[in-house]
Order: structure tokens, then sequence, then C-alpha cells
């Protein structure tokens, strides 16, 4: 992956983050870690019992899941086409949703444009007559300086 591709992921998912702590549901996220935490200090033993319980629970939760899933296909209730139904259903729905929040494509789009096509024309005031006097003017050198004292040698040879 490319640097810039790993910058863009990590921005984009620092601000899925950002987003997502601001919302209701990732405030509320946050309560119950704060909430966990301050158990955990209380009582160490309690919660690493209590955090084990839910981590079989949910263990033994997704293998009845997986074996009901099984057998579902195994029997013809789930079939590629069923999931394909679903999926889309799924899909209609969403965009559904999107388009009474924000609007059809066409108007979020317009409202993009709007948005990053200023208006009034921006207008940058140069002076040129200032510009060519700087260019004019002959460039300064910075004196040279060695990189080894002079004296260096001398030393270490003796």
């Amino acid at each position: 992956m490319s640097k810039l591709s790993s910058l863009l992921l990590g921005a984009v998912t620092g601000a899925a983050a950002a987003l997502f702590v601001q919302s209701k549901k990732g405030q509320e996220v946050a309560k119950q870690a704060k909430d966990w935490y301050a158990d955990y200090q209380a009582d160490p033993e309690t919660t690493k019992e209590k955090v084990s319980q839910a981590a079989t629970d949910l263990g033994q939760n997704v293998s009845q899941r997986y074996d009901d899933f099984k057998a579902a296909v195994q029997s013809g209730d789930i079939t590629v086409q069923s999931v394909m139904n679903d999926v889309k259903a799924f899909s209609e729905k969403q965009v559904e949703t999107l388009t009474e929040k924000f609007g059809s494509k066409e108007e979020v789009v317009e409202k993009v444009k709007k948005a990053v096509t200023p208006d009034q024309e921006i207008v940058i005031d140069i002076d040129v007559e200032e510009e060519l006097e700087v260019a004019d003017q002959p460039l300064k050198t910075l004196p040279k300086v060695a990189a080894v004292p002079a004296d260096y040698q001398e030393e270490t040879e003796k």
C-alpha cells in the first residue's frame, strides 16, 4: 500500500472514529467503557470473570447461529437467490433512507458543487512591479562552512 493510500486510510478512519464518538451511540459506548473501567478498578477479579463469561456466551451464540445457518442452507431454506433478494432489499432500503435524509443523487451532487464552487470570482491582486524588483536582486549565498574543523586532522595524527 502506498504512503498516500495509507495516509488517506488513516484520515478516513480517524474521521469515522470522530463522527462515531460524537454520535449518540458513540457517547453511549464511551460511557459503557468508562463504567467498565471503573468496575475493573474497583474489583478486577469479578470484572475478569464477567468478561470471560460474556466471551463464552458470545462463542456459544456464534456457534449456534452458524449451526442454524448451515442447517437452513442444507434444507434449502437459504439459497443463493434468497440471499441476493435479501441483499437487494436491504440495499434499496438504505438508498431510500439516504434519499430521505440527503435528497436524490442529483440534489446531493448539486449541493456538493455549490459548496466547493464559490459564487463570486476570487481575485488575487499581485503587484507585478514589486515582484520584478525582487526577482532582479542578486541571490545571496551563504558563506562556506567546513564540515570538519581545519585542525581536526592535526589532532588525530598526534
